[in-house]
C-alpha cells in the first residue's frame, strides 16, 4: 500500500480539451472515492495550468507520472487520429482499465479493460427510447 500498489484510486487524463476540462472540474468522482491526480496534453496552450487544482502536463510526462504513481486508470478525451497512439502510451506506461471518449474504437492487448463512450450513440438512444414511448403512448390512446 505504502508504495503505491494498490492503488486503484487514482486515475491521469489525456486530452485537455473542453471534455477533459468538464472531467477534470467535476467534483462527483470523489463521491466514488476516485481521483484524477493529473492531465497531460500536447498542447503548449494548456501545459502548465490547472483545472481544479490538477495540472496540465506535457504529454510525454505521462508514463514517469504513471510508473512512480503506480496508476493503473486512464482517461482518454483526445480527438480520434490520436487516441490509439495515447492508448498504446497508457498501455505502455501500466494502465489497466481506459475510460475513451474518442469516438473511434481503440484495440488494446488481453488483459486490458477499456469502455467506450460515444456521446452521440447514447444521445440517438436516449431519442430512441422517447420515439418508442411517444408511439406506445399514442398506440394506447
Amino acid at each position: 500500500d505504502v508504495l503505491g500498489f494498490n492503488n486503484l484510486d487514482d486515475v491521469v487524463l489525456v486530452g485537455d480539451g473542453r471534455l477533459g476540462r468538464t472531467l477534470l472540474s467535476y467534483q462527483g468522482f470523489a463521491d466514488y472515492k476516485l481521483n484524477i491526480v493529473a492531465a497531460f496534453d500536447n498542447s503548449l496552450e494548456f501545459v502548465g495550468a490547472k483545472v481544479n487544482n490538477k495540472p496540465i502536463l506535457q504529454i510525454d510526462k505521462l508514463t514517469p507520472i504513471v510508473e512512480r504513481l503506480n496508476i493503473k486508470i486512464g482517461i482518454i478525451t483526445v480527438p480520434k487520429d490520436a487516441a490509439q497512439e495515447v492508448c498504446d502510451m497508457m498501455v505502455s506506461a501500466g494502465i489497466k482499465v481506459i475510460w475513451n471518449f474518442a469516438p473511434v474504437h481503440l484495440e488494446v492487448p488481453d488483459g486490458i479493460i477499456i469502455k467506450h463512450e460515444n456521446l452521440a450513440v447514447s444521445l440517438a438512444l436516449l431519442t430512441q427510447k422517447l420515439y418508442d414511448k411517444k408511439k406506445d403512448i399514442n398506440e394506447n390512446q
